[in-house]
């Protein structure tokens, strides 16, 4: 698959892929660091047969981005991470899977995982889940 690569001036791109059997909802919320002011709060259903989804872009700023599956019954949360985005940040990438919500996020000189993927590659190990 493609990513995106290059920068757009003020925004930090958001990519949802999803190989998980069922369409899943994904909840993102960004509030910036130093004030707590809510910058992003979207709500998206994905399944494998959309693609690659390319929901609004976040702020190019410093914040905490919160990223979770929601049950699509109760719309209770399922499995969540925490990061932070900076300017220097190039892209948030979110990845589903049945029983699992990885996200990568590129921050332009190093790539930070959160979960792992559920495949035998090995790839990503969730060691970065405090961040």
């Amino acid at each position: 698959m493609e990513h995106f690569e290059g920068s757009l001036q003020g925004v930090i791109p958001i990519e949802i892929e999803s190989e998980a059997s069922e369409p899943q909802t994904v909840y993102v919320e960004a509030h910036e660091r130093r004030t707590d002011r809510q910058t992003y709060e979207e709500g998206i259903t994905v399944s494998q047969v959309d693609g690659t989804v390319h929901p609004s872009h976040l702020e190019r700023s410093d914040q905490h981005v919160y990223i979770a599956t929601l049950d699509p019954d109760d719309q209770t949360e399922l499995q969540a991470h925490q990061t932070t985005v900076t300017e220097d940040t190039q892209l948030l990438l979110i990845r589903l899977y049945d029983d699992e919500l990885v996200v990568r996020v590129d921050h332009g000189d190093e790539e930070e995982v959160l979960g792992t993927p559920p495949s035998a590659d090995g790839e990503g190990n969730g060691d970065d889940e405090d961040a």
